[in-house]
């Protein structure tokens, strides 16, 4: 392998690792968000 290849992998690997972070925390957001959203409505209906 090249010197020059070395440095894109590692890149690649740290944007993957992050991507898959952010979909992670979105994943939960949206979770999160519905959960909020339905027991608000339960709260609403008393």
């Amino acid at each position: 392998m090249r010197d020059d290849e070395e440095p894109l992998l590692r890149i690649l690997k740290i944007t993957a690792a992050i991507s898959e972070f952010i979909v992670r925390i979105l994943g939960a957001a949206i979770v999160l968000s519905v959960v909020y959203l339905i027991v608000q409505s339960l709260v609403e209906r008393g």
